[in-house]
């Protein structure tokens, strides 16, 4: 078996911090105790093949040691990921519809945890029940008047200075004091450039201070002979100051517009499911839940559903 070992301290100083991941083959990362990867050598049509994906990812979970392996997969129609023997070897815990990109295909989230990694079955019940009892998305006009009212605006922050980037520090360490990579300001740096999308929220003049932001991180791959792009929105956050008016909602509503006319884009995010304004901003953005992703990275923050420790379950959301 290939398998590449990178750890996130490594990653953030040999390249960008990231919560994409990579590709193929799967990546051990030490912080996350965690397996991942994302299929490129085909749309998998057939039992067999998505049977040696998986088997090859428990493969590398058994040999680093790592408590959770999670795989996308671009899988036809024909596979039938619902048997015993798939189930046995991950669970399937979201599709995204994927038909713009490969005629009628859909990317499937396949993953396993260990016994000891694992949510409370109280936590899940009441994630899956918000999920299902949040409805509607709201109009970009309405979006821009609720910020508008209250003389909050959105932008696009590119070459930013090292106020913004302290500004941004704080806002990312109040939200998330565990996250999957450090915030330091030579991190920051390197997200908030690279060629990612950068929305902000500013607070009224004459501060017009940065309040909110999000980054719409890209992984290019080439399958079959086409490019895909994933676009990530994430990491996002608002100061606790500014939440509940609106900024994410539309922060998102502008990255989507922003990347939807890309071609072969996928465009998603990985909401924290204890965190439910977190999924209530992508769903009023737009976004639809394509399933959740049981204590898939180390994350912490503010949670209004109850867990535990420092992994969190997160709901994919994608914009359709």
């Amino acid at each position: 078996m290939i398998l590449r070992q990178m750890p996130t301290a490594a990653r953030e100083q040999s390249g960008r911090p990231t919560s994409i991941g990579g590709a193929w083959p799967p990546l051990f990362e030490p912080h996350n105790r965690r397996v991942k990867g994302i299929y490129t050598r085909s749309v998998i049509s057939g039992n067999e093949e998505l049977t040696y994906v998986l088997q090859r990812a428990r493969g590398a979970m058994a040999e680093t040691g790592a408590t959770r392996g999670t795989v996308r997969v671009f899988v036809s129609p024909r596979v039938d990921v619902g048997t015993e023997g798939i189930a046995n070897l991950m669970r399937r815990e979201a599709a995204i519809p994927t038909h713009h990109v490969f005629p009628e295909s859909t990317l499937v989230y396949f993953g396993y945890n260990l016994p000891g990694r694992s949510s409370a079955k109280r936590t899940l019940q009441q994630e899956t029940r918000f999920v299902a009892q949040t409805h509607g998305s709201t109009s970009r006009k309405k979006a821009d008047k609720r910020l508008s009212d209250k003389g909050l605006e959105i932008e696009s922050l590119r070459n930013p200075s090292q106020a913004d980037i302290a500004r941004i520090q704080k806002i990312y360490q109040e939200a998330f004091p565990t996250y999957i990579f450090g915030f330091t300001a030579e991190s920051l740096r390197r997200l908030l450039g690279d060629g990612n999308l950068v929305i902000v929220g500013r607070s009224p003049a004459p501060e017009r201070e940065i309040v909110s932001i999000l980054v719409a991180e890209p992984l290019r791959l080439n399958l079959e002979g086409t490019q895909v792009t994933f676009y990530e929105l994430s990491p996002y956050a608002t100061d606790s100051e500014w939440r509940g008016k609106g900024l994410m909602t539309a922060i998102q509503m502008e990255a989507i517009r922003q990347l939807r006319g890309k071609e072969s884009a996928i465009i998603y995010a990985e909401a924290r499911a204890p965190w439910t304004p977190a999924t209530i901003a992508s769903i009023r953005a737009g976004m639809i839940c394509a399933g959740t992703l049981e204590q898939h990275c180390v994350l912490n923050g503010v949670r209004d559903i109850r867990a535990t420790g420092n992994y969190e379950d997160l709901n994919v959301m994608f914009a359709p």
